[in-house]
């Protein structure tokens, strides 16, 4: 699952199908190097892998949600787990991916979360998760609108010039919505 691979690694046998993922413009090869061609093959490659791994997520997912190359492919396996499986299969995987703090979400939660934001239709969705985002004076429903203000902006253009000394802060303060991802979830609250 690494972002390219050196072509020699490849089996011979393995490498037959290579020609015709080139010429699909799914991977490419460079320098003796196959990456694919655009992030959303790798995050869909990646989201298959966990979709295998499903039954054991939070061992399997363990470091690599650390890194930000795996947060769409969980986010990819959380739509998969609502659009084509069932809010009970979400749920289960869901509450297994806890941490071991109960009032602390982790990582993979978040995630998991997160993922009806980014659906393509999110208001049957949320309409479906409703009634667990609201248990307990609304927890879920407060770490999904925390996540949605910061996954649904982006920094605003001149965030480096407001806060020259700390460009990364001002680049977390200064946000502004990406309009795609608000008007549903607008729509919707």
């Amino acid at each position: 699952m690494r972002n390219e691979i050196p072509i020699d690694e490849f089996q011979v046998a393995d490498q037959s199908p290579l020609g015709d993922l080139v010429r699909d413009q799914i991977c490419t090869e460079r320098e003796e190097r196959i990456t694919f061609r655009h992030d959303r093959y790798g995050d869909w490659g990646r989201q298959r892998v966990l979709l295998s791994h499903v039954h054991e997520l939070s061992q399997f997912a363990g470091d690599r949600v650390g890194s930000p190359s795996w947060h769409a492919a969980v986010r990819l396996l959380g739509l998969h787990l609502l659009e084509r499986e069932s809010l009970g299969r979400w749920l289960e995987v869901f509450e297994k991916s806890a941490g071991t703090d109960a009032t602390k979400p982790s990582l993979l939660q978040f995630l998991l979360l997160e993922a009806v934001i980014f659906a393509s239709d999110p208001g049957p969705l949320l309409a479906r998760l409703w009634p667990e985002l609201i248990k307990n004076d609304g927890f879920w429903l407060k770490h999904l609108l925390q996540r949605f203000l910061h996954v649904a902006t982006f920094p605003h253009p001149i965030s480096f010039m407001l806060s020259p000394k700390d460009p990364v802060q001002a680049a977390t303060l200064w946000r502004v919505p990406y309009e795609p991802y608000w008007l549903p979830i607008l729509q919707f609250i």
